[in-house]
C-alpha cells in the first residue's frame, strides 16, 4: 500500500508562469507515494499563447475548454 495524498486542486497554490499562463502541481511522487509521472493543471487565458519548451520527460495535454 502506498502513502498516496488526496489533492483539491482548489487549494493548491498555482505558480505563475506569465500574465496569461499559470500552473499547479496535481501529481507527482510525492502526492501519489511511489514514483510516477507528473500531471499539472495550467490555467491559460482567452486568447493566449505560451512560448514553446522542452522536457527531458514526455507531456500529455488534456484540453478542457
Amino acid at each position: 500500500m502506498t502513502n498516496a495524498k488526496i489533492v483539491n486542486s482548489d487549494e493548491v497554490k498555482p505558480f505563475v508562469v506569465s500574465d496569461s499562463y499559470s500552473s499547479k502541481m496535481i501529481l507527482d511522487d510525492f502526492v501519489a507515494g511511489k514514483k510516477t509521472a507528473q500531471m499539472n493543471e495550467g490555467t491559460l487565458k482567452p486568447g493566449a499563447a505560451i512560448e514553446p519548451s522542452a522536457h527531458d520527460d514526455d507531456e500529455i495535454y488534456y484540453i478542457v475548454k
